[in-house]
């Protein structure tokens, strides 16, 4: 029997949740914020229903946030991995929010989204919950490169000033929700798991360590759309997925600096 190649969808459809790289970054800042926008273009057009095309499974992000952002006249639809060609009657499109490299989004979104992980409120949660200093860890075999080859040196000296040491794919979504709620500083390597300061307060204060003289902005970008303290320091690579060492020295400056901005500001 021959596979079948294309398949023809009557209702208006949207593909929203895909781009070129599916990772945790561009799930939650460049996918996900597509379904809000198309669920206010829902509101506008009472009429209208949406099919959201899944050309492949969804990931671990999406199958917690989806549940909770979907409105309420968009169904869902997984594609056979054997369809190669989709016929639509009419396509919606939705850009995204933000621009390559930049990972800034707007207020508006990040109140509703926060609002959905609970931590809308940071008066409450700032006086809540003890605070937490986190370094992110970057081991070996991590997909897109960027190891810190000193990690341990570095963390024998940041766990002497109240760091935790944490590996995010070993956490739930929640776990990882609760723990940036309550971030006091983060520090870590460039990479998807700084995108949890979506879930920081405006008070955090962040620094991240890029491999070499290479920025990507995202986290910048990101850290600023929510008034976060940011800052960076450049490690040894030549190229900037490249396995690093960070100075020790540098690190630690920055960091004192940050916790007695913070004492003197208490």
């Amino acid at each position: 029997m021959n596979k079948p190649a294309a398949e023809y969808m009557h209702t208006r459809t949207a593909i929203v949740l895909r781009c070129q790289h599916d990772n945790y970054f561009h799930t939650m800042v460049d996918n996900l914020p597509r379904l809000h926008l198309l669920g206010l273009w829902l509101d506008a057009h009472p009429g209208e229903t949406l099919d959201i095309l899944l050309p492949k499974p969804l990931n671990n992000a999406e199958r917690y946030w989806i549940p909770r952002m979907l409105h309420e006249r968009m169904r869902l639809k997984e594609i056979p991995m054997e369809i190669e060609r989709i016929h639509v009657s009419r396509m919606a499109y939705s850009p995204p929010y933000s621009r390559r490299f930049k990972g800034a989004l707007p207020i508006d979104y990040l109140r509703y989204f926060r609002s959905l992980a609970g931590v809308s409120n940071e008066h409450i949660l700032r006086n809540t919950f003890a605070r937490n200093r986190v370094f992110i860890s970057r081991p070996s075999g991590v997909e897109g490169g960027r190891e810190l080859l000193n990690e341990n040196a570095l963390f024998f000296h940041l766990k002497k000033r109240g760091f935790y040491y944490y590996r995010l794919e070993d956490l739930t979504m929640d776990e990882q929700i609760y723990l940036f709620c309550k971030a006091e500083i983060v520090v870590g390597a460039h990479g998807a798991g700084l995108t949890n300061l979506l879930f920081s307060p405006s008070d955090t204060s962040v620094l991240e360590l890029f491999p070499g003289r290479f920025i990507i902005p995202h986290y910048f970008y990101l850290s600023s759309s929510l008034d976060q303290d940011y800052h960076f320091l450049f490690g040894d690579a030549l190229s900037r997925n490249d396995a690093f060492n960070i100075d020790v020295e540098e690190v630690l400056d920055v960091v004192e600096q940050m916790i007695s901005r913070r004492r003197s500001s208490e």
